[in-house]
């Protein structure tokens, strides 16, 4: 890259590279591409610090950087660039190298993923037990009330409340579990039934401005699974499409069987051929936000 030809390459032969032409990527091999610009590789806050970084090696003679690479999708792709000065036919040019550094930003990222849990770990254990202690005067107190209570509505705002105790109390084993290493043992479970009680729960305490759509089909298959975090599961994604939903709309449930073949499974990392339940959760609210999508599964 020489600095004094207005930002741009002179001919370069490249043989299994891609390079920027006319606008978008090109993958070439073994031909001469006349001319194009290096910060065309790179946009917004990348370009502006790959300048910094050029204009750098051209006043101390080393630099390198880590920028996003934009491809012909417009994808950014991390790369680690190294460049140095050199000197052809007297003129002082630039070389420089880049690295695909994908993997391991991946690799940190789940390092970082695992730091993260180990304290949350940690913290959620103190918590749990904290809230042990406010749940087991609820689940004493159930029972007893259920005696002194005789409307009908108020014997079944008391079933909720003790179910959802219990629920809670089953929550707090299971942070506990996740809290020491372990996990519940998965059994073998009739998915409708676990929906049954989503269903109820959503209609008691949803606004009315959200309508309930659900479908649970009949010859849904059994599942091995650990129930309550089936059921929490199940409970986030209804409360965030609640969330998404402020002033009302549509939300439905669904669940269906699917055989999963070999090739479909190929496209999905982790996943094996075989029998699987789909569980669906919708909603007409606003979406998840871009910068969350990453975060989905954490």
């Amino acid at each position: 890259w020489n600095p004094n030809a207005d930002n741009e390459v002179d001919a370069l032969t490249v043989s299994g590279s891609t390079v920027f032409a006319g606008g978008w990527f090109t993958t070439i091999g073994g031909q001469a591409i006349p001319y194009f610009a290096p910060l065309d590789f790179f946009t917004g806050k990348d370009r502006e610090v790959m300048q910094a970084r050029i204009n750098e090696v051209f006043a101390k003679g080393l630099a390198d950087v880590e920028a996003g690479f934009v491809t012909k999708n417009h994808a950014h792709i991390p790369y680690f660039f190294t460049g140095s000065l050199i000197m052809v036919d007297g003129r002082r040019c630039l070389i420089g190298m880049g690295t695909d550094i994908t993997e391991k930003k991946k690799l940190q990222e789940q390092f970082l993923r695992a730091q993260r849990l180990e304290g949350i770990g940690m913290l959620a254990a103190g918590i749990a037990h904290d809230l042990n202690n406010v749940l087991t005067p609820i689940l004493m107190a159930g029972p007893m009330l259920r005696v002194r209570a005789t409307d009908p509505l108020d014997q079944r705002l008391l079933k909720t409340l003790e179910n959802s105790a219990e629920r809670g109390a089953a929550l707090v084993r299971q942070i506990l579990a996740f809290a020491h290493g372990t996990t519940g043992e998965p059994r073998l479970m009739q998915l409708k039934h676990l929906a049954r009680d989503i269903v109820e729960m959503i209609e008691e305490t949803f606004p009315k401005s959200i309508k309930l759509d659900q479908n649970f089909a009949a010859d849904t298959w059994p599942i091995r699974a650990t129930p309550p975090q089936i059921h929490q599961v199940l409970l986030t994604l209804c409360d965030n499409a609640r969330d998404a939903m402020p002033r009302g709309g549509t939300l439905r449930l669904r669940t269906s069987n699917h055989r999963l073949d070999a090739t479909q499974a190929l496209a999905i990392p982790g996943a094996r051929a075989g029998n699987f339940v789909v569980i669906a959760v919708e909603d007409s609210g606003t979406g998840i936000p871009p910068e969350m999508l990453k975060h989905v599964w954490e």
